[in-house]
């Protein structure tokens, strides 16, 4: 037994200008690590990987060779062999070739997946060595984690039937097997470069039940907007969903992915979609908040031909005036009216004034300025008085209205 350890401690050198591994030993890795005071490089193969073939050639480049002798503990696992495929399990290895940066400890600090240059993996250790672990070529730095057992994935036939076993990245001959799709999404994901959703609607296009709880839970790690097959299929079946993730999860889920598409996508939704979102939400008063919604949208940007042509709708809509709605129909109308429009945005704002519960300041200076418009200077002074009072308090709006006097004063 003695004789076995040693041996698996010996470091093995794949040609005379290679990077020393030690074979299988994570333990053995951790150890030199604390004594010499250096991160350990893991790298996993199998004999059958000819990617992998292809990193020993990067492996036995002088420069790397040299750098990465002098500045870790090189640890080399066969996914194949037990005390190897335990490592792997324990460091979530799913594709081949996968390279790990482990401080002396046996946290991650990078995760390098698929094939790397000399220049990048030099790039690579140099920016761990010098403290950076910032993401650098074609990988993502995972948080560090204690070691923790994870079920692989169950794989195409490189191994016996039952046996699990690794997928090699970028392997033509898994490409269209569903469970290889399945983990090179997540894998891809990781990419945060968008390379997933080609990968996820591939993987859900070979499931003919998307009701299982494995693709329940894979719809709910990638469904990110609401126009897509998979949202379309959350908001249809929302038992399937509520018996896998609660009532309360799936309506926080489609509010979150609904007010994302309201609020930040861009181009900002229409009418049509704007009523069908919400009426997944609020499915009878849809219509309502459609309109409160795109006001508020057109409002916020300032674009006032559309927010009087949709409330002018909106407010044959009202069972009982909405005294709000008069007073900013009557407000933005009015800045091209004619004489007659102008008589209907008096009547808009001084209604809404007669109907509102607490009065604003700007309700009485905006017809203060209509009345100006149509001549009635009195009417206007009177108005104007009304909204300096209701406007003591705040500064901004005092000032406004003392300019608004000043100007009357002049004329």
């Amino acid at each position: 037994m003695m004789v076995a350890l040693l041996l698996m401690a010996i470091p093995l050198t794949f040609g005379q200008k290679s990077i020393s591994f030690l074979e299988n030993s994570l333990e053995a890795a951790l150890s030199s690590a604390k004594a010499e005071g250096k991160d350990i490089f893991l790298d996993s193969y199998a004999i059958w990987c000819k990617p992998c073939k292809k990193m020993d050639k990067v492996f036995r480049n002088p420069k790397v060779a040299q750098y990465y002798n002098e500045n870790f503990i090189n640890l080399k696992i066969n996914v194949d062999d037990f005390a190897g495929k335990e490592i792997a399990e324990q460091y979530d290895i799913i594709f081949l070739p996968t390279m790990l940066i482990l401080d002396a400890n046996g946290f991650v600090k990078q995760r390098i997946d698929g094939l790397m240059s000399a220049e990048q993996l030099l790039t690579i250790g140099a920016s761990v060595v010098n403290g950076n672990q910032v993401a650098i070529v074609e990988t993502r730095p995972r948080k560090a984690k204690k070691l923790s057992k994870k079920v692989m994935a169950e794989s195409t036939p490189v191994a016996e039937t039952g046996e699990k076993i690794l997928f090699v990245l970028d392997d033509p001959k898994a490409q269209d097997d569903p469970e290889y799709l399945f983990h090179e999404a997540f894998f891809r994901f990781q990419q945060m470069d968008g390379s997933h959703d080609a990968i996820v609607q591939k993987y859900l296009a070979t499931q003919e039940d998307w009701s299982t709880e494995k693709n329940v839970r894979f719809i709910m790690n990638f469904m990110d907007n609401t126009d897509s097959d998979m949202f379309r299929y959350y908001v249809t079946n929302e038992e399937i969903f509520t018996a896998h993730i609660g009532a309360e999860k799936y309506r926080q889920t489609l509010e979150i992915l609904i007010n994302d598409c309201l609020y930040r996508k861009s181009p900002r939704p229409k009418k049509d979609e704007v009523e069908t979102l919400f009426g997944y939400l609020y499915p009878r008063k849809a219509n309502k908040y459609t309109y409160e919604y795109l006001l508020g949208r057109y409002e916020a940007e300032q674009d006032y031909v559309s927010f009087v042509t949709l409330g002018e709708e909106y407010l044959e809509t009202l069972l009982q005036p909405d005294a709000l709605l008069l007073y900013k129909l009557g407000k933005y109308k009015c800045a091209n009216a004619n004489q007659k429009d102008l008589k209907v945005c008096v009547y808009r704002v001084e209604e809404s004034i007669r109907l509102s519960e607490e009065v604003h300041y700007d309700q009485h200076l905006t017809l203060a300025k209509l009345y100006l418009k149509q001549g009635k200077e009195r009417a206007a002074l009177e108005e104007a008085e009304k909204a300096r009072i209701h406007s003591l308090g705040n500064t901004n709006a005092q000032v406004e209205v003392a300019t608004f006097l000043a100007g009357l004063d002049n004329s």
